[in-house]
């Protein structure tokens, strides 16, 4: 924890990245990961032999587009670069670790963004509770005709999250059902955005939450991105978050897992074996 707050305040990052709490996320996952190596590995894996399998799909091998690269933990990036000529990694925010790792490759780029165009215009303007919400298209950087293959790597579910705290937590909104038709909204339209790319897609992402018992028995579930429930996915598998005995002593948390490749829009069929 001391660790984590050390590096918070030394390194350098947009007002809007500390203050509303992007920062502190990806620290907290760094730390996560560090705590969880073996309840998330599997889930790493899986997360990376999709997309080893997703490199089939691209009909060249111009460029590739990661959304929500992250700390590079569940990104083959050895195998993309090798494979496609230009591979642009884009998150809201990079640590300085990520930018020392893909050094090493020539054709990989770090862009700093936000996907969901929502972020930003949330800090400057500071809505009133019961105001209109930003409702920005979202912004896929490189996401154009010489792109070959796009990815949305764990990162849909996880859109809204830190807006929807910031706008309760900071600006005094009600956790009702306006915060929760804008958190939809912002996930479905990253979804219909992935199908209206032109290239083929990869998404990766989870669906549906559990909290289970030291018996793993449930005890409750529920749906963090609902616009997935009736798509049939690629593979699918589970990810212990938070073993038990960390958040509680009572229950472990578990997601739900799956992996979606897309072509012209339609779902492929073809599935593993």
């Amino acid at each position: 924890m001391i660790f984590e707050f050390f590096k918070h305040i030394t390194i350098s990052a947009p007002d809007y990245i500390k203050k509303m709490g992007y920062l502190k996320e990806i620290l907290s996952i760094e730390s996560r990961y560090k705590r969880f190596k073996i309840d998330w590995d599997r889930h790493l894996k899986n997360s990376k032999e999709v997309i080893i399998d997703a490199l089939k799909m691209a009909r060249n091998r111009r460029r590739v587009v990661v959304l929500g690269s992250g700390l590079l933990l569940d990104l083959p990036l050895r195998e993309i670069a090798s494979f496609f000529d230009d591979v642009v990694l884009v998150d809201i925010f990079h640590l300085p670790q990520v930018e020392e790792a893909v050094k090493v490759y020539e054709n990989v780029r770090l862009i700093n963004a936000d996907i969901t165009s929502t972020a930003h215009r949330l800090y400057i303007s500071r809505p009133k509770p019961k105001t209109e919400l930003p409702k920005e298209q979202p912004f896929f950087p490189e996401c154009d005709s010489h792109c070959d293959l796009v990815i949305s790597l764990n990162i849909l579910s996880q859109l809204p999250i830190i807006p929807r705290n910031y706008l309760i937590n900071e600006l005094g909104w009600k956790d009702d059902e306006d915060i929760t038709n804008w958190e939809h909204y912002i996930i479905n339209a990253h979804f219909q955005s992935l199908l209206r790319l032109k290239c083929p897609v990869c998404l990766i992402a989870d669906w549906e939450l559990t909290y289970l018992d030291k018996n793993d028995v449930e005890i409750e579930r529920h749906l963090t991105a609902p616009v997935l429930r009736d798509v049939e996915p690629y593979r699918q598998w589970f990810w212990r978050l938070v073993p038990i005995g960390y958040e509680s002593k009572q229950y472990s948390v578990e997601l739900t897992v799956g992996a979606f490749l897309f072509e012209n829009s339609e779902l492929l069929v073809y599935k593993e074996t």
